[in-house]
C-alpha cells in the first residue's frame, strides 16, 4: 500500500511539492490510498473524494512520514 501511495503521490506532485495538472481522478485515488494508510483520519482529512480537492499540507505530511 505504501508503494502504491508513493507512486500515486509522484503522479500528483512535482519534486518541489507543487501540484501537477494530473486530473481529478488521480487526486481522488491519492486521497483514497492515504485514507487506507492512515485509518484514523476523519472524513476529508486528506481532501474531498467528491471533488478531488486535496489537503496539500496533510498529504505532504503523510508523504514525509513515510520516508
Amino acid at each position: 500500500m505504501v508503494e502504491e501511495f508513493l507512486a500515486c503521490y509522484n503522479e500528483v506532485f512535482n519534486e518541489d511539492g507543487s501540484l501537477k495538472a494530473c486530473g481529478r481522478e488521480k487526486c481522488i485515488r491519492l486521497i483514497e490510498i492515504a485514507e487506507q494508510i492512515h485509518i484514523f483520519s476523519g472524513p476529508n482529512h486528506f481532501g474531498s473524494k467528491e471533488t478531488g480537492f486535496l489537503n496539500v499540507v496533510r498529504m505532504q505530511a503523510l508523504r514525509n512520514s513515510l520516508g
